[in-house]
């Protein structure tokens, strides 16, 4: 009889760790992906921005700068910038979004230059990148 009792305890200790094997968090392989598509799914992660607005002639915003992708694999089209005018009070009066670059290829660096109207009462602008998509 304790034979017999060993024998089913044993075998549903090894029961519940197999069947808790098989739910555990980690990822199956079908799951997991490469380093392209981490990426590729992350553009704002990889790219930086750096620039200098310069409001001319109190009508026009000069946008010079570069963008930096450091991606290892991943080439991103599409990068847009969103330039705000603000108020001498530091609100926003206007928004726009331009496409800075078509095409940034890994590893590198690509200047660009965008010319954006600013509205009236601009005091300040502030340059942040908004979006990009990944390419294959």
């Amino acid at each position: 009889m304790k034979y017999a009792n060993i024998v089913i305890l044993s075998s549903f200790l090894l029961a519940s760790c197999n069947f808790a094997s098989n739910n555990s968090s980690v990822p199956s392989s079908a799951t997991i992906t490469n380093l392209g598509d981490i990426e590729r799914l992350s553009p704002l992660k990889y790219l930086s921005l750096k620039c200098e607005p310069v409001i001319v002639n109190n009508n026009k915003i000069i946008v010079d700068g570069e963008l930096i992708n450091s991606a290892s694999l991943a080439r991103y089209a599409d990068v847009v910038i969103q330039v705000f005018c603000l108020n001498d009070e530091g609100q926003i009066i206007k928004r726009e979004k331009v496409v800075a670059v078509d095409n940034i290829f890994p590893n590198s660096r690509l200047s660009f230059k965008s010319i954006v109207l600013a509205a009236d009462g601009t005091g300040k602008v502030i340059v942040k990148l908004f979006d990009a998509s990944g390419e294959k």
